[in-house]
């Protein structure tokens, strides 16, 4: 597993950045990074998904790196989820069987390459005015985020929200134990970003102010430059010293 990964796409749907990096613990231990990402470009969208293995879980650096290249590159599950007309839930379950397999196939348990799994769905069409809509899903706390003018919105499923009686809080439950996943569809305006991290991104987002602002200032005006993205992610922020990981697309400007 490299230190660091990162990588991109300018596409008419939007500018994609991602990076990777080991968490500075991790370096310190010489352990491995448990974060991975993964995006595809299909015939009429672009699918982009984080995923943070679960840190007591030994072999969840595998299960991530499966559970997110398997979701993008699934048009049977991209559909699945490209499907739901209102918040809700989705099956995550081929992937939870495919990573009970994975496990054995390495001769660890089903638990060890537990993973959380943040995942987006963006299609071609768009509005007159240049909104844009996607679809969200999620199984564990990875969490998705709209920036907007340098501001930091998380995004969450209006029927986890809710509180629904039959809606399971998947919240502390990853893959392949759980594989029951929130779904909902989010709006973007152009010039706004969707940003999927791992939470050794946003723990500091959320705790550091000059962190978030640094982080958010750099999706203000255009795509940040990749070498640029991976210097204040990787930045050290005292006391945060996890995996970080983020896969942002930035939404291009209205259509003349």
């Amino acid at each position: 597993m490299r230190d660091t990964a990162l990588d991109w796409l300018d596409d008419e749907i939007g500018q994609v950045r991602a990076v990777s990096v080991r968490g500075h613990i991790h370096r310190y231990s010489a352990e491995v990074r448990q974060d991975n990402f993964a995006f595809s470009r299909g015939v009429n969208y672009l699918a982009l998904a984080v995923s943070d293995g679960v840190g007591s879980a030994k072999a969840s650096h595998i299960g991530s790196a499966v559970a997110s290249r398997t979701l993008v590159e699934s048009e049977a599950l991209l559909k699945d989820i490209a499907a739901a007309k209102t918040p809700g839930e989705v099956s995550l379950r081929d992937i939870a069987t495919l990573l009970r397999s994975v496990a054995s196939d390495n001769g660890v348990e089903a638990t060890d390459v537990s993973t959380t799994l943040t995942a987006a769905v963006v299609f071609d069409t768009v509005s007159p005015t240049g909104v844009k809509a996607v679809v969200i899903v999620q199984i564990g706390d990875s969490p998705a985020f709209k920036l907007s003018r340098g501001e930091w919105i998380e995004l969450r499923c209006p029927a986890a929200e809710a509180e629904q009686g039959d809606l399971i809080d998947n919240s502390v439950n990853p893959l392949p134990g759980h594989h029951t996943a929130s779904v909902w569809v989010e709006r973007f305006e152009p010039g706004e970003s969707l940003v999927l991290v791992s939470d050794g991104v946003s723990d500091p987002v959320n705790s550091n102010g000059d962190y978030a602002r640094a982080l958010g200032v750099l999706w203000t005006s255009d795509a940040p430059a990749p070498a640029d993205l991976l210097k204040v992610l990787d930045a050290t922020v005292k006391s945060f010293d996890d995996d970080r990981t983020l896969v942002g697309i930035r939404f291009g400007e209205s259509p003349s």
